[in-house]
């Protein structure tokens, strides 16, 4: 589903632009908040008992997997656009990501993924 996803995307985005670097980055720009929505609303939902928590977990991680999806494939069409097929920029770019994105992940994101999982709240 995540590959379709994104594969549609990247089709609604040719219209406007024959790049295909942009048609990546804008799939991504576009299905990014869509996917939000989804996990946002799919939380709510399962929150209420609307939706049993083992298919909103799915629901959940398949949203995750689409952006992941985008995302990667935007940086990977980014970068062979730039490096323009030779390693040492190939290797240049990713580096230059690297020193940008791991700091950025382990003391933002690690700090909160660490945390415990709070219990679901339930309304009566």
């Amino acid at each position: 589903i995540a590959w379709s996803l994104l594969e549609l995307a990247c089709w609604l985005v040719q219209a406007f632009s024959n790049n295909m670097c942009l048609w990546t980055l804008g799939a991504a720009i576009l299905l990014t908040p869509l996917m939000l929505l989804v996990l946002i609303i799919t939380d709510q939902v399962v929150d209420r008992r609307l939706l049993g928590e083992r298919v909103g977990l799915c629901a959940i991680n398949c949203a995750g997997f689409v952006i992941g999806f985008a995302w990667e494939v935007a940086f990977a069409v980014a970068i062979d656009t730039v490096a323009h097929e030779k390693a040492i920029y190939t290797i240049g770019v990713c580096l230059g990501l690297a020193m940008i994105i791991i700091p950025a992940w382990r003391f933002y994101i690690v700090p909160n993924a660490m945390q415990p999982v709070p219990p679901r709240n339930f309304p009566l």
